[in-house]
């Protein structure tokens, strides 16, 4: 976060995504590591709350609202597996983005699904 002024949030000095304008949600988060790497580091993490929603996704900066809720998209997954005997569900909510929520869901599915251990091999 750079500046906070009336509600309003103004952070990173340069662009996320380059989306302009977009609604997705924003809050603190817990960061487990930090992966280095010579080409582009990066956080592991996970958010703790929704507190906002980001607005704006320009070259100078991003821009958004706290304490205003984006859409949200509602998801629940049932994994029936062979190597456990119970049916997981899992719900979740998504950031509701054109371009987001595709790959989103595609990583809870993946998440979900491998939650106990990797996928059998197939057989021939």
């Amino acid at each position: 976060m750079t500046d906070v002024v009336d509600g309003k949030f103004y952070a990173f000095g340069h662009a996320l995504l380059g989306y302009g304008k977009l609604e997705l949600p924003v809050g603190p988060a817990y960061i487990h590591t930090v992966v280095a790497s010579i080409q582009r580091s990066f956080k592991l993490g996970d958010a703790t709350k929704i507190t906002g929603t980001l607005t704006r996704d320009e070259q100078t900066a991003v821009y958004g609202i706290v304490g205003m809720t984006p859409p949200m998209i509602d998801m629940r997954i049932t994994v029936e597996r062979y190597n456990d005997t119970e049916k997981r569900t899992y719900n979740c909510q998504l950031a509701k983005d054109d371009y987001l929520s595709p790959q989103l869901v595609n990583s809870i599915i993946n998440g979900a699904a491998q939650a106990k251990g990797e996928l059998p091999p197939k057989t021939p």
